[in-house]
C-alpha cells in the first residue's frame, strides 16, 4: 500500500489494511516523516528501485487492546501502532491508574494519565512526556506517565511480550 501524507497517514492506513500481512510505504508529502520517509521528490526513483526488488521490510509492533467491561469503541479498532493513552477527561484532578505486568503489580501512577508506547510510537506523545526514544526494530514497549504526581515515577521500557493490565480511577 502507498500512502500520501505524513506519518498521520500512515496511522489512519494501518486501521484499514490491519493484519492482512500487506507492506506499505508511505511518501512524505507532510511535515514528519518518521514512517512517511520517502521524499516527494524522490518517488519516480524510490518506486524505480521497489520495482527492481531493491528494498526491505521492517516489521513493527502493534498493540493489542482489551477492555473489561468490553467496550464498543474498542470492538472493531482494537489495536494501535503508536501508542494507547489513558488520560483525564473533563477533569482537572489527576487519575491513578494501577499498573500490572504481567499480573504482577507495578505501581500505581498518579498523574494527567500513562502512555503504553510501541518503538514506533516512542518518537510521538511519549517522547513529549520525556519517554525515550526506541529503536524502531527493538522488541520494547514503553511505559510513560503523563505530568506524574510521584516524585518517582519515571519512563519504564518493557518487552513487548509483556502483558500490561491498567485499571484508571477517576
Amino acid at each position: 500500500m502507498f500512502t500520501l501524507g505524513g506519518d498521520g497517514t500512515i496511522l489512519r492506513a494501518v486501521t484499514y489494511i490491519r493484519d492482512l500481512g500487506i507492506p506499505m510505504l508511505g511518501i512524505n508529502t507532510g511535515r514528519l516523516g518518521f514512517l512517511a520517509t520517502i521524499n516527494k521528490k524522490t518517488i519516480k526513483e524510490s518506486v524505480t528501485l521497489i520495482l527492481n526488488g531493491a528494498y526491505s521490510l521492517q516489521e513493527r509492533t502493534l498493540l493489542s487492546v482489551k477492555t473489561s467491561p468490553v467496550t464498543e469503541k474498542f470492538s472493531e479498532i482494537n489495536f494501535a501502532l503508536n501508542e494507547v493513552t489513558i488520560a483525564r477527561k473533563n477533569t482537572t484532578s489527576m487519575i491513578g491508574v494501577t499498573t500490572n505486568l504481567n499480573h504482577e503489580y507495578l505501581t500505581n501512577y498518579w498523574a494527567d494519565g500513562l502512555i503504553i508506547a510501541t518503538p514506533t510510537g516512542s518518537t510521538g506523545y511519549s517522547l513529549s512526556c520525556n519517554g525515550p526514544v526506541v529503536s524502531p526494530d527493538s522488541k520494547n514497549l514503553v511505559i510513560t506517565p503523563i505530568a506524574p504526581h510521584n516524585l518517582t515515577a519515571r519512563s519504564m521500557v518493557i518487552s513487548d511480550e509483556t502483558s500490561i493490565q491498567i485499571r484508571s480511577r477517576f
